[in-house]
C-alpha cells in the first residue's frame, strides 16, 4: 500500500475509533472496530495510453518531473511508452514515478509536458483540452479534475 492509501485507511480507522469510543462513553452499543488495511479504490486517473488515445500526449512530447530539481530526460516513444534516460521503457506514468523512487504521489502529478511555454503539469491537461488545443472528451476533463 503506498503512503497515501495508508493515510486514508488510518484516518477511517481512527475516525471509526473515535466514534465508538463516543459511544460507550454515552452508553449506547457500538461495533467493534475491525481494521481493513486493503488499499481503497484509488482515484481514476487516465493511463498513459488514454492520455494519448485523446492527443493529450504525443509521441515525441518530453516529460519532465514538476519539481525542478529533478533532472530526468523522459520522452513518450512511437510506442506509446515512456522511456527515461534512453533505456528504461514504462508503460504507466506511475511505474516511470517508482522507478525514480517517488511513491508519495501519481505519475500524473509528478510529471510535466515541456512546452514552448515551459512546464505543464499533466494533471493540469484539462485546462489545455477545455481550451480546445488537444482534445474535447468530457469524461477524461472530469478524471483531471475539470469543472464543465
Amino acid at each position: 500500500m503506498d503512503y497515501e492509501s495508508f493515510l486514508s485507511a488510518r484516518r477511517s480507522l481512527m475516525a471509526q475509533v473515535t466514534r465508538d469510543a463516543y459511544g460507550r462513553l454515552l452508553g449506547g452499543l457500538t461495533q467493534p472496530v475491525e481494521a481493513d488495511f486493503s488499499a481503497p479504490e484509488r482515484d481514476l486517473e487516465p493511463s498513459l495510453s488514454e492520455l494519448i488515445e485523446l492527443e493529450l500526449l504525443r509521441p515525441g512530447d518530453l516529460l519532465d518531473p514538476v519539481a525542478p530539481e529533478w533532472v530526468v530526460d523522459a520522452v513518450i516513444d512511437d510506442d506509446g511508452t515512456l522511456v527515461i534516460d534512453g533505456t528504461h521503457h514504462f508503460d504507466s506514468l506511475d511505474e516511470a514515478t517508482h522507478h525514480l523512487g517517488v511513491t508519495n504521489m501519481s505519475g500524473l502529478a509528478f510529471w510535466a509536458l515541456e512546452t514552448v511555454d515551459g512546464l505543464l503539469p499533466l494533471k493540469d491537461l484539462g485546462n489545455v483540452r477545455r481550451q480546445g488545443v488537444r482534445s474535447n472528451d468530457q469524461n477524461l476533463w472530469m478524471v483531471l479534475g475539470g469543472v464543465t
